[in-house]
């Protein structure tokens, strides 16, 4: 995820930047969604929802495979899912069309 602040780049999910998590931890009431979510350990997907999880988000994780992140579950399809504030996509462009409509459907705030 690139967060965009002011003149700075920054890149939240993937815990390098303290700041970043310091500034945007407070947003613990705006339930994330992660599309594309890896059960790899070192895919930024799954850096993602760790630290997510981690800065006591409410967070779902979509993926190609069942599993566990951490104590997240990662699951598959598309799950009616209500009150999503962030979908955070982590898939290439070709993959992305079959998600569009699903991701209109839920009505979130932001798209990353």
């Amino acid at each position: 995820m690139i967060i965009v602040a002011g003149s700075k780049t920054l890149r939240c999910c993937f815990g390098k930047y303290n700041t970043c998590r310091k500034r945007y931890s407070t947003n613990m009431n705006k339930p994330t969604l992660v599309i594309g979510a890896s059960l790899k350990d070192y895919r930024y997907s799954n850096i993602c929802v760790k630290t997510l999880a981690s800065d006591l988000f409410p967070v779902t994780a979509i993926g190609l495979r069942e599993g566990m992140i951490d104590e997240t579950p990662v699951i598959l399809g598309f799950p009616e899912l209500k009150s999503i504030h962030t979908v955070t996509l982590y898939l290439g462009p070709k993959n992305q069309k079959s998600w569009y409509d699903y991701i209109l459907k839920l009505n979130p705030v932001r798209v990353i």
